[in-house]
């Protein structure tokens, strides 16, 4: 269980935009583990289109977080207003 909070913690605390290598953070013999906990994190994620989600890359050695949903502002601004 310890290691599974570990590896959550890892991806919970992940910054949008940022990512890790796999191998980097656990030992080979843990690596099939680590995999199989992240590809639960990601399918138990809560969708928030204003939140990056979890990915693994295809080839299973990295973990990203992706940029979420960032609205534009009104730049629209009638030419009666501009001072």
């Amino acid at each position: 269980m310890a290691f599974y909070d570990a590896v959550y913690l890892m991806c919970v605390d992940l910054p949008e935009g940022c990512r890790f290598r796999i191998s980097d953070r656990c030992r080979e013999k843990d690596l099939e583990l680590f995999r199989d906990i992240v590809k639960t994190l990601i399918a138990e994620q809560p969708y928030d289109k204003y939140a990056g989600q979890l990915e693994l890359s295809d080839d299973m050695e990295y973990v990203r977080r992706t940029t979420g949903f960032k609205p534009s502002g009104n730049r629209f601004i009638p030419k009666w207003r501009k001072g």
